[in-house]
């Protein structure tokens, strides 16, 4: 919500007048040419994840800062592939991880 806050009122819906006989349209425009604000960032995980599977666990303290691929991950923690991304998907929900472009993922900053 605060995201949505942030960008509240930057768009309105502006009528033109009505042509004879014919409907009105409206066209959102910008309120200004100033630059959007950053969205404010979200609030950090703690530094070791609490209340997820054993496997999300493991995951999460493999990963060191760096970017994993699925599969480097997945081999480097002897983990099916069902289990991994059922295991990344609870860890990115909870905002433990990211995920990237590529199926690759890090822990949150």
């Amino acid at each position: 919500e605060e995201i949505l806050a942030a960008y509240r009122g930057s768009y309105r819906l502006t009528l033109e007048p009505r042509p004879a006989g014919g409907i009105r349209t409206g066209r959102p425009r910008p309120v200004s040419a100033a630059p959007r604000p950053d969205p404010p960032a979200p609030a950090g995980p703690p530094t070791r994840p609490e209340g997820v599977s054993e496997t999300a666990l493991r995951l999460w303290e493999l990963m060191d800062g760096r970017i994993w691929q699925a599969d480097a991950l997945a081999a480097a923690a002897g983990i099916p592939a069902a289990g991994l991304m059922a295991a990344l998907t609870e860890l990115e929900l909870t905002g433990f991880i990211t995920s990237h472009p590529g199926r690759r993922y890090s822990r949150a900053r």
